[in-house]
């Protein structure tokens, strides 16, 4: 049976149950805010002994094992004890699930004593702020991977059997040695070895050889990390050994007329520093021979020449032998010769020879001076006006600016100037090729001229047997129009 009451009495109901409902949800909200209050921390690792507090009482609380990890404090050992739980460490672990198993089960003696001890290598690599970034990791499985922290996390990884940390770890340091070395200034490049510095001191302190291994492979791969003196000189792991696996690591790049003379510069570098415990004439050969410095540059080619006099000289060789050396150039001498001089025209490559040569010509053996001097005598001369070209005008505004001659190509000259070109840094080349016609080139740094990575941006027209300003010029590729112009500096 329905009863229909009055509209007046339907309302006051509603408005009962309005109010109701409000104190009930008032009260459920009390209730639940009080329950959140009460609510228990879930279990945590906790080191001893445990604080006055109940905080650490609540974390601790179920805790059914206690690790005794012992650090090096200078001369003393201190050992810190910690209360942790089995069933959150031993899931993620192969070395704790093996320490917690029963010994009836292939475990260890220490399942019944619910006690296991642990000892971090004596390193500042690997500390005890560490070994707790670890307990949070298995107990969140949440971790910040930073380069303060990187290398122990994979040594931990490896050490415990975490394979997922472990390659965590090694994936950040891989990503970590590419992405610094993105511009080639030398503040990126100072950032850059003093991280590969470190790395490998940490690396090499640990017995890590894979990530040994991945550090010298960059090294072996950048040339500039390696050419710094001051880099040298702070890098105390540039022993014998590792000089010797860097550079048989080169093996696994492609060497360019660029990188190599880059090269010569850290090898004269590293002679300078480290000859008198570590360099003798045996390894003063393998270093500069023509197979694994087949260009020299010009910075280092001097003391290059005096440093094999030296050696030779010290080396007690037969006097005949001597005398017989001194009738003609060494395959270095040689080398370092055509870095400072231009064979073809006679001219020399460094801006100020005088102030080069000047305090050390007497130190210089005599059939280098002469070879010097003849090259020098050289009669062939370059047509006026073409030691520097300005470009200007281009649609591609990259191209725009001042090529200065830096060499020869059958005979024709070669301008050249360094800029950026998609963001990277190339080398713009103004040059006659062997079909007759002149071209505006990028080059990546690192690429040898006329191969398939040459980027043509601008062409002449028509064949020319010399430049001239007056030569008509289309675009190729990426160019863009106008054409240039140009202009004799």
């Amino acid at each position: 049976m329905y009863l229909n009451m009055p509209d007046s009495r339907m309302e006051g109901n509603k408005k009962e149950e309005e109010v109701l409902g409000e104190d009930a949800d008032s009260d459920n909200d009390s209730s639940w805010t009080k329950g959140r209050r009460k609510r228990k921390k879930l279990p945590h690792w906790t080191r001893l002994p445990l604080a006055s507090d109940d905080d650490d009482d609540e974390k601790a609380k179920y805790a059914d094992w206690t690790l005794d990890v012992t650090v090096s404090n200078g001369s003393d050992d201190v050992v810190i004890s910690y209360l942790v739980h089995k069933c959150l460490i031993g899931l993620q672990s192969d070395y704790f699930e093996g320490i917690f198993r029963d010994p009836e089960e292939g475990g260890f003696s220490e399942s019944h004593q619910k006690r296991s001890a642990i000892k971090l290598p004596e390193s500042v690599v690997v500390t005890i702020e560490h070994f707790e970034i670890l307990l949070d990791y298995l107990y969140t499985d949440k971790l910040v991977i930073e380069p303060d922290n990187a290398v122990a996390m994979v040594y931990f990884g490896d050490y415990f059997g975490i394979e997922l940390l472990q390659d965590q770890a090694q994936s950040f340091i891989r990503e970590l040695i590419k992405t610094k070395f993105l511009n080639d200034i030398p503040s990126s490049i100072v950032r850059m070895q003093k991280l590969l510095t470190a790395l490998y001191q940490d690396a090499k302190c640990l017995a890590m050889e894979e990530l040994q291994e991945a550090i010298v492979y960059e090294c072996a791969g950048k040339p500039r990390l390696m050419m710094s003196k001051e880099h040298c000189t702070s890098l105390d792991v540039l022993d014998k050994e590792f000089w010797c696996r860097v550079w048989d690591a080169r093996k696994f790049h492609t060497p360019t007329e660029l990188s190599t003379k880059l090269w010569s510069i850290s090898v004269a570098h590293f002679i300078e520093l480290h000859y008198s415990n570590i360099v003798d004439l045996e390894r003063f050969f393998e270093l500069t021979c023509l197979s694994s410095l087949p260009f020299v540059s010009a910075e280092v080619a001097v003391f290059l020449i005096e440093e094999e006099q030296r050696m030779r000289t010290a080396a007690n060789e037969e006097t005949a032998q001597k005398k017989d050396d001194d009738k003609k150039l060494t395959c270095l001498q040689q080398r370092c010769i055509d870095s400072l001089i231009d064979s073809d025209t006679g001219n020399w490559k460094i801006p100020k020879p005088r102030s080069l040569l000047q305090a050390k010509i007497q130190n210089l053996p005599p059939i280098v001076l002469g070879s010097m001097l003849l090259c020098t005598m050289n009669t062939k001369e370059m047509p006026t006006g073409t030691d520097s070209i300005r470009v200007s005008g281009a649609g591609s505004e990259v191209v725009n600016g001042v090529y200065m001659k830096s060499g020869l190509q059958n005979g024709d000259p070669i301008f050249t100037k360094v800029g950026l070109f998609e963001g990277s840094n190339v080398l713009f080349h103004l040059y006659r090729f062997e079909d007759g016609h002149f071209y505006i080139t990028v080059l990546p740094e690192g690429s040898v001229l006329n191969t398939t990575e040459d980027i043509n941006l601008y062409m002449s027209t028509n064949e020319e047997e010399d430049f001239s300003l007056g030569m008509s010029w289309e675009t190729l590729h990426e160019g863009e129009v106008p054409s240039p112009t140009f202009q004799f500096v």
